[in-house]
């Protein structure tokens, strides 16, 4: 529901007496609704588990910048026009489940760097990946060259 209010409150945003206040930016209003607490479910708690431990992988600055390059020319190819990748982290999520996929004896929830290094994994540089067709090959691919 649109809120309205006695005083000028532009930034409120957060929970109050059981609604959560919140900003939508092409409604250009302050939106209230009802707070739910989401239900416990199992694949969102492997899920959890996944994000958790690919954080500890933690890539390093010129693989992350590999990422931001090929994810700007990823955006200009024609078949992904409709559903452009916003940053780096989305293109890396993107790759390592297409990694899953394609050698599904991998476990994210336990995946190291130590181990990528010690299997040589496709997920080893951004080049790699697209060689072994986890990601879509874009110009100037062979540039993509900085280890995980």
């Amino acid at each position: 529901m649109k809120t309205r209010f006695s005083r000028n409150l532009p930034g409120l945003t957060g929970k109050l007496d059981g609604l959560v206040y919140y900003y939508h930016q092409g409604l250009d209003e302050i939106i209230a609704r009802t707070f739910t607490q989401a239900e416990r479910n199992p694949p969102a708690d492997r899920m959890k588990l996944i994000m958790a431990n690919l954080k500890l992988i933690q890539p390093s600055t010129g693989y992350k910048q590999n990422l931001k390059d090929y994810a700007s020319k990823y955006n200009k190819l024609r078949i992904n026009r409709e559903k452009p990748e916003a940053n780096w982290m989305n293109l890396w999520l993107k790759l390592m489940f297409a990694m899953v996929k394609a050698l599904p004896s991998i476990d994210l929830t336990t995946l190291t760097r130590q181990q990528i290094y010690d299997d040589s994994l496709p997920c080893i540089t951004v080049r790699n990946a697209i060689e072994c067709s986890l990601l879509p090959n874009v110009r100037n691919s062979e540039r993509y060259t900085e280890l995980i």
